[in-house]
């Protein structure tokens, strides 16, 4: 058997294509557009996300009921190694870090992640976790998807902040977690993805 040339021509269009998924995935989550989170895996995918295991139908649940308190979510994705297994699959690493925030009501949410949560508290806690995504992905009917995904948990991060800081007076746009948000604004115009 040839080894497979990682970076041919279509290697790189194949990259082009993963790297894409995974930064419209992060949009799709950070931005609660639920409906698309269907759209990076394949129907019968599978998704262990530490607290949540199961199918891409219950994925999408457990993420609306779990931000439903959370104000901001943002995750930046580094490091992304894509090797190629065959043409049509491939194994994904990419680092990935997550900040949000959870006010005093966001308490279960907040423990599932970090295993306890602080009762009466008057602050809110903003929790960076540090972790990776590891995603197979396959080629099927010509598109690329996520078969499996499991998130490797590194590192976490906590600690308070003041509730009620208002960049909105200091002129700053503020990010929203729906279809209300800026970036929908700037991509009109453009044909939806």
């Amino acid at each position: 058997m040839t080894p497979l040339d990682q970076f041919s021509p279509q290697r790189l269009r194949d990259r082009a294509i993963i790297l894409d998924l995974l930064h419209r995935w992060c949009r799709a989550v950070d931005r609660l557009d639920l409906t698309r989170v269907a759209e990076f895996f394949h129907p019968d995918a599978t998704d262990d996300h530490g607290p949540y295991k199961g199918d891409i139908p219950g994925l999408t649940r457990w993420i609306e009921e779990r931000h439903l308190t959370i104000p901001f979510s943002i995750h930046s994705l580094a490091n992304v190694l894509i090797e190629f297994e065959s043409e049509t699959a491939a194994i994904v690493e990419s680092h990935v870090w997550c900040a949000q925030r959870y006010p005093e009501n966001a308490c279960s949410a907040l423990s599932q992640m970090s295993g306890n949560s602080r009762n009466g508290d008057q602050s809110a806690t903003d929790l960076l976790m540090i972790g990776r995504y590891i995603d197979r992905f396959e080629v099927r009917d010509a598109h690329w998807r996520i078969a499996r995904r499991t998130v490797v948990h590194d590192s976490m991060m906590r600690w308070e902040t003041a509730i009620g800081s208002d960049a909105s007076a200091t002129g700053f746009v503020l990010g929203r977690r729906d279809r209300s948000d800026y970036i929908y604004e700037a991509r009109r115009g453009i044909v939806d993805d």
